[in-house]
């Protein structure tokens, strides 16, 4: 790269990672630049040992979040049972499968994950972790509070331990 190529040509000794891709996030950035200060300093750096409390979404407020989401999947299931929709919907009985066991999971698992911590990843994750819980809303629930919570712990794993780029 043109980086690697001036540094040899001036004698520079760069620290740490200079790039990133598509999907490298500024908090990505942030800790790979401290990891990498931290090593040349031999300083020892663990960003997962933040003694900073954090203020926990209670499962009302996160439930309560979910509940237009709720009448949406009920006015939504009333209207395709008891209208004639047949004729414009093909495949009803797949749409009716779908919004019975996957949305609401779903929308609780994402609001639960990004109501702890709010990045693109933590969402992506939290739908993607949502398709196992078909038909549990509890599960949806504590899929998104786990996704939360490992999400930034593996995170810096990937960085700091096991050196992959984020």
């Amino acid at each position: 790269t043109s980086l690697s190529e001036i540094s040899s040509k001036y004698k520079i000794q760069l620290i740490g990672n200079s790039g990133g891709s598509v999907a490298t996030t500024p908090e990505t950035k942030a800790v790979s630049f401290a990891s990498a200060f931290s090593q040349h300093w031999d300083l020892k750096y663990n960003p997962w040992n933040v003694k900073a409390k954090r203020k926990l979404p209670t499962w009302r407020s996160v439930l309560n979040s979910c509940l237009p989401a709720f009448w949406s999947v009920a006015l939504l299931k009333r209207l395709l049972t008891t209208t004639p929709i047949l004729e414009w919907v093909p495949e009803m009985e797949m749409l009716l499968v779908v919004l019975e066991s996957y949305t609401l999971p779903t929308v609780c698992a994402v609001i639960m994950a990004t109501s702890r911590r709010e990045t693109e990843s933590v969402a992506m994750a939290a739908i993607l972790a949502a398709c196992a819980c078909r038909k549990t809303i509890v599960g949806g629930l504590l899929v998104g509070f786990l996704v939360a919570t490992l999400e930034e712990h593996l995170l810096y794993m990937c960085l700091l331990q096991w050196n992959l780029p984020a």
